[in-house]
């Protein structure tokens, strides 16, 4: 059994006496909102209790759940046989700890919604995902009415401020003034007219301030002192060089003797991208972009003197693309480094196994999509404490979870997080680009607990 450090039992205290019978738990990566969501849940003492949470991490959960309460009736809804023998228990208001991902609980609310407000305590790990007023989620979400309510993400908003008014609205529906989007918006946020767009939301006046009016708003933060982050920059090869060129100024490129045009901006932005990461070949009879298993790649060669300069170090390697990240895995496991995959591609199954290898020492590099990983994996600080970029999602909020698997508490070493850039390339400003939007969430999501 986990024991609460002082700030957890006083946010425990605090949300177990709330009145509303609802709580925003927003506290930081790595400090402990899954052992805080437990303790909440066991001493309210109701006898149904549903967590909602994103797939790879229901094992976690139920550890969790278990070192709290061993012998605790513990039950996975899935679309297995048990799982979904676990759902008609739920249905049926059975006592017990039921856990489901998020993408089945969708699939299932309407099931769930009809008996929602006999379930004592219901928790929505990583709540973001319902966070724009207009999404299908959001609009289930406000028929799912639980005894106590509870969102817990680091990022509840997603990446604009504008997502806190979803959340809230699950939460607090009948706070004053609060019930229309546009009032909300008008109340908290800075906003510009367009004459064709209309009114644009530039985020919020004072940050900082709409959280301090929620009811019961927890944000613990941990001082894990400060990572130490460098920029690696290197030029692109001569070919790939050619070939950013090409797309950047006429957008057509030649790859051997096949034609690549672009015909989108959109798409002319994620070719740049993918030549950062090395030399692109195009199937022209699947009209597929793709990375040859023979690739030649710039950054890759950058990886792998970083790997051999640190020899005794196990890391963690971020790229946004899954076809990359195959690509760059084969060739690591090819030059004999202890390499695996961590993607959308690998199964849950996969990915635990993984995690435990990389623990045990059994394997020294992981290969992941920070969309993958990034959603409550831990463990992984016990054996890392370096990572290294190769790219980055265009999603901030994404990258900071990624950033977070080792950046975290466990983490007993000083922790190096190193970007590998190509110089004059869209690596640079979406670095930028990136920083500036998280520093203005990052104010938003401030507040003093209490």
């Amino acid at each position: 059994m986990i024991h609460l450090d002082a700030e957890q039992e006083q946010a425990v205290v605090r949300m177990v006496a709330e009145p509303t019978r609802a709580a925003l738990n927003a506290s930081q990566y790595g400090v402990g909102k899954t052992i805080v969501t437990v303790e909440v849940a066991r001493r309210l003492g109701g006898a149904v209790n549903l967590i909602i949470c994103p797939v790879f991490t229901k094992l976690s959960w139920k550890n969790t759940i278990l070192g709290q309460e061993p012998g605790a009736d513990v039950k996975m809804i899935s679309s297995l046989k048990a799982g979904k023998q676990a759902l008609e228990d739920l249905l049926a208001l059975k006592p017990g700890w039921y856990i489901v991902g998020r993408e089945y609980f969708r699939t299932k609310q309407d099931l769930i919604n009809k008996i929602s407000h006999h379930i004592d305590f219901a928790a929505y790990d990583e709540c973001q995902a319902f966070a724009n007023h207009r999404g299908v989620s959001f609009k289930l979400m406000k028929h799912f009415k639980p005894k106590y309510k509870m969102a817990l993400s680091a990022t509840p908003a997603r990446n604009r401020f504008t997502g806190m008014w979803a959340i809230h609205q699950w939460l607090w529906p009948k706070l004053e003034g609060h019930a229309s989007y546009w009032t909300w918006v008008s109340r908290w946020c800075e906003t510009d007219e367009d004459f064709f767009a209309g009114t644009i939301v530039k985020g919020e006046k004072n940050p900082g301030e709409f959280v301090q009016s929620l009811p019961c708003y927890v944000a613990l933060e941990k001082d894990f002192g400060d990572a130490h982050e460098f920029e690696i920059s290197v030029e692109l090869s001569p070919t790939e060089r050619r070939i950013y060129t090409q797309i950047e100024k006429t957008m057509i490129a030649w790859l051997e003797d096949n034609p690549l045009v672009i015909k989108f901006p959109a798409t002319k932005r994620i070719r740049l991208r993918q030549v950062t990461l090395g030399e692109i070949a195009y199937d022209p009879e699947k009209d597929e972009v793709y990375f040859p298993e023979d690739m030649k790649s710039t950054k890759y060669n950058a990886l792998v003197q970083i790997l051999k300069e640190f020899p005794d170090e196990a890391m963690l390697v971020f790229v946004a693309s899954q076809k990359y990240a195959s690509v760059v895995t084969k060739k690591l496991q090819n030059e004999g480094f202890r390499a695996f995959e961590w993607s959308g591609a690998v199964s849950e199954k996969q990915r635990e196994q993984i995690k435990q290898w990389f623990i045990d020492g059994e394997i020294d590099y992981i290969v992941a999509t920070p969309a993958s990983i990034g959603e409550g994996t831990d463990g992984l600080q016990h054996r890392a404490r370096m990572m290294v970029w190769l790219e980055r999602s265009d999603d901030g909020m994404v990258n900071e979870q990624a950033f977070r698997r080792l950046f975290r508490r466990g983490q007993e070493r000083q922790v190096v997080s190193l970007s590998i850039i190509a110089e004059d390339t869209y690596d640079r400003g979406q670095l930028s680009d990136l920083i500036n939007q998280r520093l203005a969430m990052n104010k938003s999501l401030r507040r003093k607990n209490g």
